[in-house]
């Protein structure tokens, strides 16, 4: 080992890789000649050839010294040769013969000299040169390798060493056979032939095994070309795209689980550009729209291109604007058109898409195809208001029987017969509100609700409201307030005496014993607004958003032990939309509950006019 790192310290010096120090310019000045002289003096005798071992003794000197002791050697050969191995010594300077041959000698020794320097000086930019490569390929990220037309590695850098598990530059000089498996290796030697026989570099993807673990890369190759019109040696750089490629696998397994969902709940995706007024539409949607989805599927869509019936059109822009306008979801039920002229309904959602500076970019959303739901809740509707209206007649007799029954018998009945008679009328006023909640219920849901609307003051429909509640607002003070200058409205009197009902009856239900209950008529701008307030263990906030939502009841509200559907805020707040106002709740846990009912006044309306 000791005279391998020595031979090579020789090596580097020899060649100009290693700076020499002056002791070893001085050596190699000296040495060579001195070993020439000893040969020519003892051995070959002073008459032989007295040049013939002061040249190599030059070359040796530059070699390893460089020009000053190429230079130094040359001179001391100079010297050494006339004075010792030369005839007529006394004369040699003027003799012809000498002088020529010294000149020559000298002029030899510094030409070997200044190339011998030469030499050095473009092995050192050369040695530069290589580790500069060297260090470029060490530090990049990629595999990569310099081969001959035989195959053999000229150069690998540390990436390949890395996945080899072998030390530095121990891939020099190797080909793939001694380095990979025989499959893979087979494939790099025609990969290589084809870059050769092409001159042009190729790209395509490989999965290598290294001790048990699969690497997939993508390999580019190509030629690399000196002075001569055919490559020398090709180049290959391996970028490994493993995780990338298990990425993909699992991306494109996702998409293929999200397009298998989509087709089993029936359910699309779509994403609006608002700069250019395209969409993108998944697979599912263009089904849903019934149209062909193009390929590839994904591709965006201009407003001109897009498959649909311009009345649907129309009606997607319009929620879009709901949406770009609110900055916010937005939900709704469409009535589209497909191009073969059937009519189908779907559920839309959507919501904005913003930036890292919060700009609105795009509108994204689900479309879902409830055409068969839609079937089935105008069956349920139709079934619900064919029982409500068949179930109205007995109750009627039941009612108009329990009433009766006092009357048939002059005398008094017996206090038990009595509890009777009102348990029955009781139950079937209770029976009689749940069969007109469930007919108004689907009246409403059917679109078939008919309103009979005249200008009224909002003081009197309160007024006439809470003395029909009478009832059951016994135990509680009903405070109502009335505001200076409230206008007129046109409204149903008998529907928003029903919704203040239901209000007013809630604040009962479920307000403290005893507590009072304000109502409230004020004017506020285009709008009067009636509120009912009750003291009592208030509403949820979680709770609050879902509260006029259909078949919907609050956790304290089931927990109560009042029976309830949960229809009857639904029922109201349809009906005030109905009337083209607002309804919507205030509540404060453990202290006041307020709900809030906004119309459109005389004034708003004469304004529109």
């Amino acid at each position: 080992m000791a005279d391998s790192l020595q031979w090579h310290r020789l090596v580097n010096l020899s060649s100009g890789r290693a700076r020499a120090s002056w002791w070893w310019k001085t050596a190699a000045a000296l040495g060579p000649p001195a070993v020439a002289f000893c040969i020519q003096y003892f051995v070959l005798h002073a008459t032989m050839s007295r040049w013939a071992l002061f040249y190599p003794a030059v070359f040796v000197a530059s070699l390893l010294g460089g020009l000053s002791s190429g230079l130094a050697a040359t001179a001391i050969a100079t010297a050494l040769v006339p004075l010792f191995f030369m005839e007529g010594r006394s004369s040699y300077l003027t003799a012809p013969p000498n002088l020529i041959s010294i000149f020559i000698f000298v002029t030899m020794g510094i030409a070997i000299s200044v190339v011998h320097e030469r030499l050095r000086t473009i092995m050192v930019e050369l040695e530069r040169s290589r580790q500069w490569l060297q260090a470029i390929m060490d530090n990049s990220p990629n595999v990569i390798v310099i081969k001959d037309f035989t195959g053999r590695y000229l150069m690998a850098n540390r990436r390949l060493e890395e996945l080899l598990h072998l030390g530095a530059g121990e891939c020099t000089g190797k080909t793939d056979v001694e380095l990979f498996p025989e499959e893979s290796a087979e494939h790099h030697h025609r990969s290589d032939a084809e870059v050769f026989a092409k001159r042009s570099a190729i790209t395509y993807e490989e999965t290598l095994q290294v001790r048990g673990e699969s690497h997939v890369y993508l390999t580019s190759k190509f030629p690399l070309y000196n002075s001569e019109p055919y490559p020398f040696a090709l180049c290959a750089i391996w970028s490994e795209i493993t995780d990338r490629k298990r990425t993909e696998q699992a991306l494109r397994q996702r998409e293929a689980d999200l397009r298998q969902a989509e087709r089993l709940a029936h359910l699309g995706s779509w994403i609006w550009n608002p700069a250019d007024d395209t969409f993108r539409w998944s697979e599912e949607l263009y089904r849903i729209m019934g149209v062909e989805p193009p390929s590839p599927p994904d591709i965006p869509l201009s407003g001109a291109n897009r498959p649909m019936a311009p009345e649907s059109a129309a009606t997607i822009r319009d929620a879009l604007q709901v949406v770009l306008r609110d900055g916010g979801a937005h939900e709704a039920e469409m009535e589209i058109k497909r191009p073969d002229g059937q009519t189908r309904w779907i559920d839309t959602r959507g919501d904005v898409v913003r930036n890292e500076r919060g700009e609105i970019v795009a509108v994204a959303g689900t479309a879902q195809d409830i055409t068969e739901l839609k079937e089935l809740q105008r069956q349920r509707d139709e079934w619900t208001s064919l029982i409500a209206h068949d179930l109205r007649q007995p109750i009627g007799v039941i009612t108009m029987a329990a009433s009766a029954l006092p009357e048939v018998h002059a005398a008094s009945l017996p206090d038990q017969e009595s509890d009777l008679v009102k348990r029955i009328a009781s139950a079937a006023g209770g029976l009689a509100r749940l069969v007109d909640d469930l007919l108004d219920l689907s009246l409403l849901e059917a679109r078939r609700l008919t309103l009979d609307r005249q200008w009224v003051k909002p003081q009197m429909v309160v007024r006439e409201a809470i003395q029909r509640l009478s009832h059951i607002t016994v135990g509680h003070r009903v405070n109502v307030t009335e505001g200076q200058g409230v206008a007129d409205v046109c409204v149903d009197q008998m529907r928003i005496g029903q919704v203040l009902g239901n209000l007013i009856s809630n604040a009962v239900k479920y307000g403290d014993d005893g507590s009072d209950i304000g109502v409230r008529v004020e004017q506020h701008g285009a709008e009067v607004e009636i509120a009912v307030e009750n003291r009592g263990p208030g509403i949820p906030p979680e709770d609050v958003q879902q509260l006029f939502n259909r078949f919907v009841r609050t956790s304290r509200a089931r927990k109560s032990g009042v029976r309830g559907l949960g229809i009857g805020l639904y029922i109201a707040k349809e009906l005030v939309v109905a009337h083209g106002g607002r309804i919507w709740v205030e509540s404060t846990p453990g202290q006041t509950t307020c709900f809030r009912v906004a119309l459109p006044a005389r004034a708003a309306e004469q304004k529109v006019a």
